[in-house]
């Protein structure tokens, strides 16, 4: 078996007694096919991020289920039948990957001179913050003598 976990918005005008039974109907098809609930979150009523079918709202509901094939494709028919279910997602869960840490390295030392200025990839730095093209320009450089 595999774990997988579905994503399911109801429709807002539910009561609540409706809400349960719905929910309760599908952790009664993963169970029945053999498969088993691992965790439930039920986030409520949320606003939706543009409408469907003429709603607003909707109630999420999150489980994350071990199951066979066949209980699949019987939970995403379940889904497609019931009127109240205005979207629905199945993937299969993976648990995220552990990080290791990595050891702290110094940083290589640099093999080119240093001349006292700041620098970038794209070479020294000049007064604006920004990579000089060339020298530094000087004011009589900028104004032409007429």
């Amino acid at each position: 078996m595999r774990t997988y976990e579905t994503a399911f918005i109801l429709r807002p005008a539910l009561e609540e007694e409706a809400l349960t039974t719905t929910v309760g109907r599908v952790i009664e098809l993963i169970a029945s096919g053999g498969g088993s609930i691992e965790h439930r979150d039920d986030w409520g009523k949320r606003r939706l991020a543009y409408e469907i079918g003429g709603e607003r709202d909707g109630y999420y509901t999150i489980l994350r289920f071990k199951a066979d094939s066949p209980t699949l494709k019987g939970l995403e028919r379940a889904f497609r039948l019931n009127e109240d279910v205005l979207r629905y997602l199945i993937i299969r869960w993976e648990a995220p990957a552990r990080r290791q840490r990595e050891p702290d390295v110094a940083a290589p030392a640099s093999s080119a001179p240093s001349s006292g200025q700041p620098t970038t990839s794209l070479g020294p730095i000049g007064p604006a913050g920004k990579p000089s093209a060339g020298p530094p320009v000087t004011p009589e450089a900028e104004s032409p003598e007429v």
